[in-house]
Protein backbone atom coordinates (compact mmCIF):
# COMPACT_ATOMS: atom_id res chain seq x y z
CA UNK A 1 0.00 0.00 0.00
CA UNK A 2 1.38 3.40 -0.93
CA UNK A 3 2.10 6.00 1.75
CA UNK A 4 -0.85 8.20 0.76
CA UNK A 5 -3.23 5.26 0.69
CA UNK A 6 -1.90 4.03 4.03
CA UNK A 7 -2.41 7.47 5.55
CA UNK A 8 -5.95 7.69 4.16
CA UNK A 9 -6.76 4.19 5.44
CA UNK A 10 -5.36 5.05 8.87
CA UNK A 11 -7.32 8.31 8.99
CA UNK A 12 -10.57 6.60 8.01
CA UNK A 13 -9.91 3.78 10.46
CA UNK A 14 -9.29 6.24 13.31
CA UNK A 15 -12.56 8.04 12.54
CA UNK A 16 -14.51 4.79 12.33
CA UNK A 17 -12.94 3.53 15.56
CA UNK A 18 -13.76 6.79 17.37
CA UNK A 19 -17.36 6.56 16.19
CA UNK A 20 -17.77 2.92 17.21
CA UNK A 21 -16.11 3.40 20.59
CA UNK A 22 -18.31 6.46 21.26
CA UNK A 23 -21.37 4.27 20.68
CA UNK A 24 -20.29 1.88 23.43
CA UNK A 25 -18.43 4.24 25.78
CA UNK A 26 -20.42 7.42 26.17
CA UNK A 27 -17.64 8.97 28.27
CA UNK A 28 -13.89 8.32 28.24
CA UNK A 29 -12.05 9.89 31.14
CA UNK A 30 -8.40 10.80 30.73
CA UNK A 31 -6.77 11.61 34.05
CA UNK A 32 -4.46 14.66 33.92
CA UNK A 33 -4.80 15.06 30.14
CA UNK A 34 -3.15 18.47 30.37
CA UNK A 35 0.04 16.74 31.53
CA UNK A 36 0.32 14.60 28.38
CA UNK A 37 2.96 16.21 26.13
CA UNK A 38 2.17 16.38 22.41
CA UNK A 39 5.71 15.38 21.41
CA UNK A 40 8.59 13.37 22.76
CA UNK A 41 8.59 9.90 24.30
CA UNK A 42 5.84 8.90 26.70
CA UNK A 43 4.36 5.68 28.07
CA UNK A 44 0.57 5.47 28.18
CA UNK A 45 -1.04 2.70 30.22
CA UNK A 46 -4.71 1.82 30.23
CA UNK A 47 -6.58 0.89 33.37
CA UNK A 48 -9.35 -1.12 31.79
CA UNK A 49 -10.57 -4.70 32.13
CA UNK A 50 -10.60 -5.54 28.41
CA UNK A 51 -7.11 -5.96 26.93
CA UNK A 52 -8.51 -6.21 23.38
CA UNK A 53 -10.11 -2.75 23.45
CA UNK A 54 -7.32 -0.99 25.41
CA UNK A 55 -5.13 -0.36 22.33
CA UNK A 56 -8.08 1.16 20.49
CA UNK A 57 -8.95 3.42 23.42
CA UNK A 58 -5.34 4.57 23.81
CA UNK A 59 -4.98 5.16 20.06
CA UNK A 60 -8.13 7.28 20.07
CA UNK A 61 -7.49 9.19 23.29
CA UNK A 62 -3.79 9.93 22.72
CA UNK A 63 -4.36 12.42 19.89
CA UNK A 64 -0.76 11.81 18.84
CA UNK A 65 1.12 9.03 17.02
CA UNK A 66 1.27 5.87 19.10
CA UNK A 67 3.49 2.80 18.78
CA UNK A 68 2.00 -0.21 20.49
CA UNK A 69 4.03 -2.71 22.45
CA UNK A 70 2.13 -5.89 23.09
CA UNK A 71 2.43 -9.62 23.06
CA UNK A 72 2.74 -10.72 19.41
CA UNK A 73 -0.53 -12.74 19.35
CA UNK A 74 -2.51 -9.54 20.00
CA UNK A 75 -1.38 -8.20 16.61
CA UNK A 76 -2.56 -11.48 15.03
CA UNK A 77 -6.25 -10.91 15.90
CA UNK A 78 -7.81 -9.94 12.56
CA UNK A 79 -9.70 -6.83 13.68
CA UNK A 80 -7.64 -5.70 16.68
CA UNK A 81 -4.29 -6.17 14.94
CA UNK A 82 -5.41 -4.16 11.92
CA UNK A 83 -6.77 -1.41 14.17
CA UNK A 84 -3.54 -1.23 16.14
CA UNK A 85 -1.54 -0.81 12.94
CA UNK A 86 -4.02 1.73 11.54
CA UNK A 87 -4.13 3.79 14.75
CA UNK A 88 -0.34 4.03 14.93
Amino acid sequence: MESGQSSLFGNLTRRAARFLVAQYYSRIEIAAADRIPQSGPIVLCANHANPLIDPVLIGIAARRPVQFMAKAPLFAYPVVGQLMHALA
